[in-house]
């Protein structure tokens, strides 16, 4: 398990730079532009791809009051990335795919496992918008026609030592990437960067398709103005 000084010198690696960091707190170059840049090529990384051990699933929480072309508006969920499907979970249906009631659960915030959801069922279509809390602050929201919507995303994950190692290669050379032109002025070497990091996502998709890892057909807005 790689922990965030390992990163930032495989990271450094990738673009060849004979300097290494010891410390995040330091006052190098290295240091200053990994700590810059390290946030956004971690979420981007794990936003690339539906990696398994960034998955989560839970109940969103319903905010009332939709706009008139929805039923309902749900709370975007506070540590996700990116939503990949809304689902209808399998034991609210009955035999016929109405919603029933489950006596006795709590359906705000709880996460369950994979056996629970109706993969069957038809897409829920959603919309992601944002909308103004109760104090007029702006607020990121889900809208959809599903009562007691059940999300399936990737959650942004912060403890490197969750990273499995495909992802921590994935993740070394986006930071690569982004470390490029700041440390050494290369637009070559950033685009090298680029296409081993598309091919490590090929590669951990491949790895991991039992687990139902799948890329994503849209890639972060920097790397398609490239």
């Amino acid at each position: 398990m790689a922990d965030l000084i390992q990163i930032a010198n495989l990271s450094l690696s990738r673009i060849g730079t004979r300097s290494s960091v010891a410390d995040l707190a330091e006052d190098s170059p290295e240091a200053r532009g990994f700590n810059t840049i390290y946030e956004q090529a971690r979420d981007e990384t794990l936003e690339a791809v539906d990696w398994g051990f960034a998955r989560a699933r839970r109940y969103l929480a319903d905010l009332g009051t939709p706009p008139v072309d929805w039923q309902f508006r749900y709370a975007y969920p506070s540590d996700c990335l990116k939503i990949r499907g809304l689902y209808q979970p399998l034991s609210q249906q009955s035999d016929h795919g109405a919603l029933t009631a489950i006596p006795g659960t709590s359906l705000v915030a709880n996460t369950i496992g994979l056996n629970a959801l109706n993969t069957n069922a038809p897409p829920i279509p959603y919309e992601t918008a944002i909308d103004l809390d109760t104090q007029g602050n702006d607020l990121k929201v889900i809208y959809c026609d599903q009562p007691q919507a059940l999300a399936f995303f990737t959650k942004r994950v912060s403890n490197t030592t969750l990273f499995p190692p495909g992802f921590v290669s994935a993740l070394s050379w986006a930071c690569g990437a982004q470390l490029a032109l700041p440390l050494t002025g290369s637009t070559t070497l950033m685009q090298a960067c680029l296409s081993q990091w598309r091919l490590m996502l090929t590669d951990a998709a491949t790895a991991d398709a039992n687990e139902g890892v799948h890329l994503q057909s849209v890639l972060p807005d920097w790397i398609l103005d490239r």
